[in-house]
């Protein structure tokens, strides 16, 4: 039989453990549109990275030229991807391949596109992506 001692002992370390610890940042909801050469962006997905090397990446689905999302408050580098039919030709075992269609410099961490979130603002945030042009996201 356990002892009554031995019992608070372990339920004051057990709340010792998981009353400590850092408060997690409140996640808020973020939108936006993204464009391509002047034209909406029908599927593809977004990456938020943020600048703290601390803090988790979060994703968002880009659907008929939208997306939403819940992100911490703070300064974010925007990673965009999008997969469209390459213009290689199509082949009898493989059928047509794909490729990326967003430039270069929207993808990988050194993204050109940021953001910054914070608990005050409307954080809607349209994305301009352009092929010929540096990135500008705009407010």
């Amino acid at each position: 039989m356990p002892r009554p001692a031995g019992l608070a002992a372990a339920f004051g370390a057990l709340s010792l453990l998981t009353g400590c610890g850092p408060v997690a940042a409140p996640l808020l909801p973020v939108s936006g549109t993204v464009v391509l050469d002047g034209v909406p962006l029908e599927d593809g997905q977004l990456t938020f990275r943020p600048v703290d090397p601390h803090a988790a990446p979060r994703a968002a689905a880009i659907r008929q030229g939208r997306y939403e999302v819940r992100l911490p408050p703070g300064r974010m580098i925007v990673e965009a991807h999008a997969a469209g039919p390459s213009g290689a030709a199509e082949t009898v075992d493989m059928g047509r391949g794909f490729e990326e269609r967003v430039p270069a410099r929207y993808r990988g961490p050194d993204s050109v596109l940021r953001i910054e979130v914070t608990e005050a603002g409307e954080n809607r945030f349209p994305l301009v992506l352009d092929s010929d042009v540096q990135a500008r996201p705009s407010r």
